[in-house]
């Protein structure tokens, strides 16, 4: 699974959780507006309490019979009580009794009368009285509109609140489950920044031992070459260190813990599948000899893991593909470790440019950081890289063969066009006697030289970047220059390279100043 389905994974998981919890709490707070089972049948036995109390006491008869409207029975109840110890209650439910016999007798008013009796009353000025009259109005007639002049301003037209009993429900349930997608969206947006910052930390790899060789001290060897490699090239801006270590093996609880508590296999599996979603910072770098191909030589292959065991990328190098084998030398069938030894750097160069190792070509391309001489390569790296070795180790034949290789692979490798240039500058070891002036086959190496420094010689203004200051590789391809124009012969080319040189030899290259080397050049050539 890769790392961006891993975090999908992630993320769809927390929305259903988060799903999961709104339905819960949405439930359960329904349950509590409907109120627990029984809650109903509780609320009718108080109401039956309540109406055993209301109707206690010695009048606890006629009060109901009068409640029932059976006013003549009540009164006939009301009068045998009354005078009677402790029946005081008999004198005021007569009353009551009476009074309700009256207001039952006299004829409801119509909604016209009492729309009347309203606009009367505000007119002469009585406003609560007439307020009365509008809610006695709807009261008793419910289907009765009431009239715009007596409304009061604060209140909605009829029509206008039926709208909005029918539609504001809906809107706020629409507002509602908008407001739910916007946290969802935000805990999505901080979960992925999470997983980001975590995945943003430095990662590590650890070189495994070599696999497909009997020989142990082999085994020991190339990985702490590897790792040396690794090492030299973090220095210099590219890649991430590489530490060696034992290959991690897979985690197993004892039989004695797993027979006595049966749940701890079910934790490690739980804690196994938590661990496959989490972000991994250590890289494994796992090394597997090739055998003698009698077409390629020797062959390592060099595979990035993440923890445990899942392949990342893999690739294989040989020998002939970066000249360091020749079936027709003597040396073909020399000892292997050193063979393989010479595959590390290489190796190195591709592990350096793996994006799980740290390289960031988007940066690049968006102008964040710059890229290792130039070259977004790993092959034309590797290749100048194995070019600067044979040449400090003056096999200038296998130096120059790679240095084409690395420019063929990318025009733009800046150190292989420098060092190719300087190789083509060095002199023959036996002139001529008397030979004072460069021979012909000496002229056209240093034009080839010259060719190739015209590319690292370009000032910052002529590539339209006003404001930059010259970098390391400009001030090295200028001294470069001078000289080779100084071994042809061509002294007022010299002097103009050395002019341009001499006023930038102050400022800092990339905030530290110059070697004494390129200091020395005035006086190399004037």
């Amino acid at each position: 699974m890769h790392a961006l389905s891993k975090l999908q994974a992630v993320l769809l998981g927390l929305v259903l959780v988060a799903v999961g919890f709104g339905a819960g709490f949405l439930l359960f707070a329904d349950s509590d507006k409907e109120g627990k089972p029984g809650t109903e049948s509780a609320a009718k036995t108080d109401t039956k309490k309540d109406a055993a109390k209301k109707y206690s006491g010695p009048c606890a008869n006629p009060d109901a019979l009068r409640d029932l409207e059976f006013f003549k029975e009540a009164d006939k109840a009301y009068k045998k009580l009354a005078g009677k110890a402790g029946a005081e209650c008999a004198v005021a439910g007569l009353i009551a009794s009476k009074a309700l016999q009256k207001k039952a007798e006299d004829p409801p008013r119509t909604a016209d009368q009492l729309i009347e009796d309203a606009r009367r009353l505000r007119a002469s000025g009585f406003d609560e009285l007439a307020k009365a009259k509008v809610k006695t109005l709807v009261e008793k007639h419910p289907k009765r509109s009431v009239p715009t002049d007596l409304r009061s301003t604060d209140k909605r037209l009829g029509w206008w609140q039926g709208v909005l009993t029918n539609v504001v429900p809906l809107a706020r349930v629409a507002a509602e489950m908008f407001i739910a997608l916007l946290v969802l969206f935000l805990l999505a947006v901080f979960v992925r920044r999470l997983v980001q910052w975590l995945c943003r930390g430095r990662r590590y790899a650890r070189v495994d031992p070599v696999v497909g060789s009997d020989d142990a001290a082999l085994s020991a060897s190339l990985p702490s070459a590897l790792a040396e490699h690794l090492e030299q090239l973090r220095t210099q801006g590219l890649g991430h260190s590489a530490m060696v270590g034992a290959a991690e093996a897979d985690f197993a609880l004892p039989e004695a813990v797993s027979g006595a508590f049966a749940p701890a296999n079910v934790i490690v599996g739980l804690l196994e599948l938590v661990g496959r979603f989490t972000p991994q910072r250590v890289r494994v770098i796992a090394l597997t000899l090739r055998p003698n191909d009698p077409f390629r030589g020797l062959g390592v292959t060099v595979a990035i893991q993440k923890t445990r065991k899942r392949p990342v990328d893999a690739t294989t190098l040989w020998e002939r593909d970066f000249g360091l084998f020749d079936p027709d030398a003597d040396d073909a069938g020399k000892e292997a470790g050193g063979r393989y030894q010479r595959l590390m750097l290489p190796a190195a160069a591709w592990l350096a440019y793996q994006p799980e190792l740290g390289f960031d070509e988007a940066a690049i391309n968006n102008g964040k950081s710059k890229a290792p001489l130039g070259t977004k390569n790993w092959r034309s790296y590797a290749h100048f890289a194995v070019g600067a070795v044979a040449q400090r180790r003056a096999n200038d034949k296998l130096a120059e063969s790679q240095y084409l290789q690395a420019l063929d692979a990318d025009p733009a490798n800046q150190g292989a066009r420098l060092n190719l240039a300087q190789l083509y500058l060095v002199p023959p070891h036996d002139p001529p006697p008397g030979q004072r002036h460069p021979t012909a086959e000496y002229l056209k190496r240093l034009t080839l030289g010259l060719d190739l420094l015209v590319a690292l010689t370009i000032d910052p203004e002529d590539k339209g970047d006003k404001t930059a200051d010259p970098d390391e590789m400009w001030f090295r391809g200028r001294y470069t220059q001078a000289v080779a124009y100084l071994y042809a012969d061509k002294l007022a080319k010299a002097e103009a390279s050395i002019t341009t040189l001499r006023p930038a030899l102050g400022k800092p290259v990339n905030e530290k100043d110059l070697d004494d080397e390129p200091r020395d050049v005035p006086n190399a050539v004037m």
